[in-house]
């Protein structure tokens, strides 16, 4: 018997496909010389030593712009955009870091930038996914049919996934705080 997959899975699989042409477009860019981004790439995705509240700035304003821009029709295409940046950002300092310091820099990246910048990247992977299924089944828009248990349900789960995301959102923010005494160029 075949097995389909939900909408829901198809959309992650597609932002997580953008996020790592992302991140290999960004390892292109830099190794072509393109120097011009370098700031933004790093302050993004680097962890840096910040007082918390402005690090939870930094680390949830993609996944609630991918929950607003979401739950419109024409949004799964920005989301996509959008995932794409943020692996531009991460391919472009990863390179960066290695080409600057060479090899040595590998255990760095392993050990604490790549285990910051996959907490970080979770609440948007999860905030646009969820967003966009809940865009292609009309989530927000009520008809007449829908029992008020299923409409209760669907806010339950609306609000589970957003406060889920934001834990997750502190994590990363901790996260940064421990490893940014770790990562220098």
């Amino acid at each position: 018997m075949k097995k389909t997959k939900s909408a829901g899975q198809i959309i992650f699989i597609m932002i997580c496909l953008c996020f790592i042409a992302g991140i290999f477009a960004g390892a292109v860019i830099q190794n072509m010389g393109i120097d011009k981004i370098k700031d933004l790439c790093l302050n993004e995705s680097l962890p840096k030593n910040a007082p918390f509240y402005a690090l939870f700035v930094k680390n949830s304003k993609l996944f609630i712009l991918s929950w607003l821009i979401g739950f419109i029709s024409f949004g799964i295409p920005f989301i996509m955009a959008i995932s794409i940046l943020k692996g531009i950002t991460y391919g472009y300092a990863f390179s960066y870091m290695l080409s600057l310091n060479g090899i040595g820099t590998l255990k760095d990246i392993l050990l604490f930038v790549i285990p910051y910048s996959v907490i970080s990247s979770i609440p948007f992977f999860i905030s646009g996914t969820f967003a966009c299924w809940a865009a292609t089944r009309k989530f927000i828009k009520s008809s007449k049919s829908c029992l008020r248990r299923e409409k209760e349900k669907k806010k339950t789960e609306f609000i589970i996934i957003f406060i889920l995301s934001l834990i997750l959102t502190f994590i990363s923010c901790f996260v940064e705080i421990k490893l940014s005494g770790y990562v220098a160029l």
